[in-house]
């Protein structure tokens, strides 16, 4: 079985197992990566004038390396090894020529031979170096699918950093081609790791350096709903206050009217027509309480979660100046607790709205059955 014939059949057989276990989760350890790194594994192999043998040992294992992340994505190093052993078994190569292969992912660093430097050099030259800038975006998608979490990319940086710290490259083709790549990807991730590092750990002044603004959309978005809710209050107000006005002065009317010299009036009016004066006056009672229970100054009862008690008067006046302060600069470095606060307002007002909407809605009602009531009774009172 020579080299050519068994790098055939190791791309067959990690084409089939592709096939038989799709894994869309591995945006980034999958079977593009692997070929891409035999690719890699030839230019270097031809650019050091290495043995057909020993470039056809790396790729036979860049092969396999992926495949251990869609087994076991905690251990994927064993569980490729055993894949290939697998595949081995089912060759007619020698012993030490299968212990080459199987060095290449196990045990090559520890005692690399020229295979395993070869898989290394590849590994480090690609996917640190050159496609670096792929990569990271890749990585990142992949730790969010297999976790089911979002994952920032600080995490990513963090992870690809402390690979190429430890990673060199061995053969000088590889150096004088890859080296300067790989020192200017580690300068950028150190700086980029360095800042979030120091940014999470440096104590600032209130305020200070906030300078994040949401989208237009959402700026849009948030605007046009406070505007449009308290223009709602408003007019809310307004019909309350009209109710308010119109029912008092019913009242005091109706009151002097039955009490101005009761007796001469109760005597000299026919008794069915004091009837639909109190109905009426039962009535604009009842809608003037609802009128005022509508405009009332009652903010919901709820109380609002820590981090949505900074937008309402009405929650961040429990705090001291001093924690509504450290608080609010917290807030405000984080998007995702603005939206959170001002949702929460946006929220409460829709239940002030709803309240206020509600008793209206009986004030007026009341007012109308009782107009109509009383208009029936002086009908029916002069009429029949």
């Amino acid at each position: 079985m020579n080299d050519r014939t068994i790098l055939k059949a190791a791309e067959h057989y990690v084409a089939q197992w592709y096939l038989e276990h799709p894994m869309p989760q591995l945006a980034f350890h999958n079977m593009a990566l692997s070929q891409r790194l035999v690719k890699r594994i030839q230019e270097l192999g031809h650019g050091q004038n290495m043995p057909e043998s020993v470039v056809v040992n790396a790729q036979v294992a860049a092969l396999f390396s992926q495949i251990g992340f869609g087994l076991n994505y905690e251990q994927p190093v064993e569980a490729s090894g055993r894949q290939l052993q697998e595949f081995l078994a089912t060759t007619s190569l020698k012993l030490d020529e299968k212990s080459l292969i199987l060095d290449c992912l196990i045990n090559g660093q520890e005692s690399p031979s020229e295979a395993s430097e070869l898989y290394m050099d590849a590994w480090a030259s690609h996917v640190l170096g050159d496609g670096l800038s792929t990569y990271l975006p890749l990585y990142r998608l992949e730790l969010q699918l297999v976790r089911q979490e979002a994952v920032g990319k600080s995490v990513s940086r963090a992870w690809f950093y402390s690979q190429i710290k430890k990673t060199k490259l061995h053969s000088n083709f590889a150096k004088a081609k890859y080296q300067t790549i790989l020192a200017e990807n580690q300068a950028n991730l150190e700086r980029q790791v360095s800042k979030k590092v120091a940014k999470d750990g440096e104590t600032t002044r209130l305020f200070g350096g906030i300078s994040r603004q949401p989208s237009r959309e959402i700026q849009t978005f948030f605007r046009t709903s406070f505007e449009y809710h308290t223009k709602l209050i408003g007019i809310t107000d307004n019909k309350a206050r009209i109710m308010i006005s119109v029912n008092s002065i019913l009242v005091s009317i109706l009151i002097s009217l039955l009490t101005y010299k009761y007796r001469q009036v109760a005597t000299s009016m026919n008794p069915m027509v004091i009837v639909p004066i109190l109905i009426f006056l039962i009535a604009a009672v009842g809608s003037l309480i609802f009128a005022i229970l509508s405009s009332r100054p009652n903010l919901p009862s709820n109380s609002a979660q820590p981090h949505e008690q900074l937008f309402s008067f009405m929650d961040f006046v429990k705090l001291k100046k001093s924690d509504y302060q450290k608080q609010l600069d917290v807030m405000l470095r984080d998007g995702s607790a603005i939206f959170a606060s001002m949702s929460a307002a946006l929220y409460s007002l829709g239940e002030i709205l709803d309240r206020k909407y509600k008793y209206l809605t009986i004030s007026y009602n009341v007012f109308m059955v009782g107009f109509v009531v009383t208009v029936v009774m002086f009908v029916i009172t002069y009429f029949f």
